[in-house]
């Protein structure tokens, strides 16, 4: 995050260079290593720390907002024909990625897993306010 920048650094999607790690086989051990994750997030520049509190605000009102218009019966209203060209956009993006990566098999449950992480994140995060982690 210090030294990185354009000029010198780049993504590499050749599968030669792909470092495999072998995944948490459970839901406990994979949130322990996320909240260590999040624990570097201080160190952020401050354009990032706010470009993924957007992305997160973005996904939760994406969501509720599409709700609320289900429960509301506006469906009518701008919020469904948003939702369905932002899962298109979502779709397409993810699609592009998951192939360049070869993980194909993550593309029918994407929406799933996306609105999963929203709530996991959220868990994350305050868990880690609530009860600060003192080391790994």
């Amino acid at each position: 995050s210090q030294i990185g920048n354009s000029r010198n650094t780049e993504i590499c999607d050749d599968p030669a260079a792909f470092t495999i790690s072998k995944p948490h086989i459970n839901l406990k051990d994979w949130i322990k290593q996320k909240r260590r994750h999040i624990t570097t997030a201080n160190h952020y520049k401050p354009e990032i720390k706010f470009l993924l509190s957007l992305f997160y605000v973005s996904q939760i009102l994406v969501y509720a907002l599409t709700l609320a218009s289900i429960i509301s019966k506006t469906y009518e209203s701008i919020i469904i024909p948003l939702f369905l060209v932002r899962l298109l956009f979502w779709y397409t993006t993810i699609q592009k990625t998951a192939n360049r990566l070869n993980e194909k098999d993550l593309i029918p449950f994407g929406p799933l897993y996306e609105i999963s992480i929203i709530f996991i994140q959220l868990y994350i995060f305050l868990r880690n306010i609530i009860f600060p982690p003192k080391h790994w």
